[in-house]
C-alpha cells in the first residue's frame, strides 16, 4: 500500500533548507505568488497591532543612550516583548482570542500566577524575538521600519519618519497612562498587577475596541509601502471583506476559503451539503483570478509531490534502500496504471493523452475562462481527486492514476490559447512562476500540448513526468540543499537508490487565517470562523469603494 500524506498547514518564508519541499514547488507559491497578492500579511504575521507595538519599541530604543547596533536592539526588544506576551495572556477583554508570540512558554508561566514577571524570561528561542523572526521584514515592506544597513549609515533598524513615527506615537498614547510605561518599562521585574494593567491597554485584541493606534494601522494596511504592493494588499483585503459579506451566517475555515476561491462554492465534508457561495464582483475579477490560480497551483503541486511520495514508497517497499532498483522496473509498473477507479474516466494507459485531457475537461464541465464559477458539483474535479488521494488507501498504480488525472485536470483549465492575452500579463503571472528549475505551470502546460500534438500514450506522458519532474527534479533540489542530505532517492546509472526517510509533504497555508484575522482585528468584520461575521460600517465602505479616501 502507498501511504498518503496528510496536509500540515505551514508556510515556508525563506529558501528551504531541509524542509518538506522536496521538489521545490512549494516555494513558488510561498516566495512568489502569495507575496504578490498580500504583501506584508502572511501566515506568521496575522496580528495588526504588532506593527504598532514593534514600531513603539524600536522608537523607544533610539530614545535611549544605548549602543547603536542590531544586537543591542534585539536585547532591548526581547525584554519588552517578554512582558508584552505575558500581558497578552492576562488580558480580560470580552473579545480576547489572540495568542501572543511566545505562548508555548509564557502560558504555563502565567498559569502559575507569579507575583512578578521577569523581563529576561526566555519566551522564544530567536535572539530577535517575534520582531526579528517574523515581523521586521514585512514592516519594512509596509513602510514602518528601515532595516539596518551599515553601508547607508544605519547601524540598527529604525522607524520611518512618517508611517513608523505615527504608529509608534499612537501606540505610546494608548499605553502612556499605564504603570508599566511610566515606571517599569526598563525594570528587571514587573509586578503582575502592572503587567495585567498593561495587557488591558496594549493587548492585540484591544484594537477592535478603538485604541488610539487603530486609525494609523488602518491607513498603513491600506496604503503602506510602495504603490503596487499597497494596491495588491488593499484589493486582497477588499476581496476578503466581500467574502465576509457574502458568507455572513456561515463560519469559514481554510478549506472553505480554498473551495470558495476556486469554485465559488463550499460544502460540509460530513454531509456534502453546500454551505456557502462566493461570486466576486467585476471590480475584483483580477484579484480573484490570481487567488484562484494560486490554489490551482497548490493542487498542481500536490499532484507532483504525491508522485514523488509514491515513487519513494514504492522503492522502499522493494528494499531499494538496500539494493538499488532498476529504473526499468518502475517503468514496467506503469503498465498497471488504470483509471477505472475514477468516475467517468474510461481511459487506458495505452490511449493517447488527448483523450484523457478531453475526458477531464468534459467531466469537470470546464469553461474557457478564469472568471465566473468553476463547477464543484460535477463528476470529476481537482477537489475530488485531491480528497481521494489525501484520504484514500491507494495501491501504487491507482495512486499514480489519481495523481496524473489531478495533474492533467489542473493544466486543462489553462489550455485555452487565448487565456493569457484575455486576462493580461499580471493575472497570468501565477502560471508563469517557477520557470524550469521550479516547474512552472506554463512549462508543464506547453509540454502537455506538445505531447497531445504528438499523440503520446498516457503511459509515456506519465513516464516523462516521473523522469523529468519527479526523479530529476528531486535530485536537482536535493543537490541544491547540500551539505544537508535531503535525498529520498538517487540515480545510479540505470538504477534508483532509495533512502529510508519520511515522505510527508504538505500544502502551503493559503493565508486565509492571517487575512481574516487582520480584517477582524482592525474592526472591519467579525471573526470569519464565527457563523456571524458581519462587516462594520468602515469595513463595508472599503468593500464597496475599495478604500477610505
Amino acid at each position: 500500500m502507498v501511504s498518503v500524506a496528510v496536509p500540515q498547514w505551514t508556510e515556508q518564508m525563506y529558501r528551504p533548507g531541509g524542509g518538506q519541499d522536496h521538489l521545490g514547488v512549494g516555494s513558488v507559491v510561498t516566495d512568489r505568488i502569495l507575496p504578490s497578492l498580500s504583501p506584508g500579511i502572511n501566515v506568521l504575521t496575522p496580528h495588526p497591532r504588532y506593527w504598532a507595538f514593534y514600531a513603539f519599541v524600536v522608537d523607544e530604543f533610539w530614545r535611549r543612550d544605548l549602543p547603536r547596533s542590531n544586537s543591542a536592539l534585539r536585547r532591548f526588544m526581547r525584554r519588552r516583548e517578554a512582558i508584552y506576551s505575558a500581558a497578552g495572556h492576562l488580558c480580560d477583554g470580552d473579545e480576547h482570542r489572540a495568542s501572543p508570540i511566545g505562548s508555548r512558554r509564557v502560558a504555563p508561566l502565567v498559569e502559575r500566577r507569579p507575583k512578578k514577571y521577569r523581563a529576561d524570561f526566555d519566551y522564544v528561542k530567536s535572539p530577535g524575538g517575534g520582531y526579528g523572526l517574523y515581523y521586521a521584514t514585512v514592516m519594512q515592506t509596509t513602510g514602518v521600519v528601515r532595516l539596518a544597513d551599515r553601508s547607508a549609515g544605519l547601524p540598527a533598524d529604525t522607524i520611518t519618519p512618517l508611517t513608523g513615527a505615527a504608529l509608534a506615537q499612537a501606540f505610546r498614547d494608548s499605553v502612556s497612562r499605564t504603570a508599566y510605561y511610566r515606571k517599569y518599562f526598563d525594570a528587571e521585574e514587573v509586578p503582575a498587577s502592572v503587567v495585567e494593567e498593561f495587557g488591558n491597554a496594549a493587548c492585540l485584541c484591544r484594537l477592535r475596541s478603538g485604541s488610539s493606534d487603530r486609525k494609523q494601522l488602518v491607513d498603513m494596511f491600506l496604503h503602506g509601502g510602495p504603490g503596487e504592493a499597497a494596491n495588491a494588499r488593499r484589493t486582497t483585503l477588499r476581496m476578503m471583506l466581500e467574502l465576509a459579506a457574502q458568507t455572513d451566517g456561515v463560519g469559514l475555515r481554510q478549506d472553505d476559503f480554498r473551495r470558495l476561491i476556486m469554485y465559488g462554492s463550499s460544502y460540509d465534508e460530513e454531509t456534502d451539503e453546500e454551505t456557502a457561495t462566493f461570486e466576486p464582483p467585476s471590480y475584483l475579477h483580477s484579484t480573484a483570478r490570481r487567488w484562484r490560480l494560486s490554489q490551482l497551483r497548490e493542487l498542481f503541486n500536490w499532484s507532483l509531490n504525491g508522485m514523488w511520495s509514491c515513487v519513494t514508497e514504492w522503492g522502499l517497499a522493494r528494499d531499494g534502500d538496500i539494493f538499488a532498483v532498476p529504473t526499468k522496473s518502475l517503468e514496467q509498473e506503469l503498465r498497471r496504471v488504470t483509471f477505472s477507479g475514477l468516475p467517468g474516466l474510461r481511459i487506458r494507459a495505452a490511449d493517447p493523452i488527448g483523450r484523457l485531457i478531453e475526458h477531464c475537461r468534459s467531466l469537470a464541465s470546464m469553461t474557457e475562462t478564469l472568471d465566473g464559477r468553476w463547477e464543484l458539483w460535477t463528476d470529476l474535479t481537482e477537489d475530488y481527486l485531491f480528497g481521494i488521494h489525501r484520504t484514500g488507501d491507494l495501491e501504487f498504480a491507482d495512486a499514480l492514476a489519481c495523481l496524473l488525472a489531478l495533474y492533467v485536470i489542473c493544466l486543462a483549465r489553462l489550455l485555452n490559447p487565448d487565456l493569457p492575452a484575455s486576462v493580461g500579463s499580471v493575472d497570468w503571472a501565477p502560471v508563469r512562476e517557477g520557470g524550469l528549475r521550479r516547474i512552472s505551470m506554463q512549462a508543464a502546460l506547453d509540454q502537455l500540448r506538445r505531447d497531445e500534438r504528438a499523440q503520446l500514450p498516457v503511459r509515456d506522458v506519465l513516464r516523462r513526468i516521473l523522469a523529468e519532474q519527479v526523479v530529476a527534479q528531486h535530485e536537482r533540489v536535493a543537490l541544491a540543499k547540500l551539505p544537508e542530505d535531503t535525498f529520498r532517492f538517487r540515480q545510479e546509472g540505470a538504477r534508483l537508490r532509495f533512502f529510508d526517510q519520511p515522505t510527508a509533504f504538505q500544502r502551503n497555508d493559503s493565508r486565509f487565517n492571517a487575512l481574516s484575522t487582520t480584517c477582524a482585528e482592525l474592526g472591519w468584520s467579525g471573526f470569519f470562523d464565527d457563523d456571524d461575521h458581519p462587516l462594520s460600517s468602515e469595513g463595508d465602505h472599503i468593500r464597496v469603494a475599495g478604500d477610505l479616501l
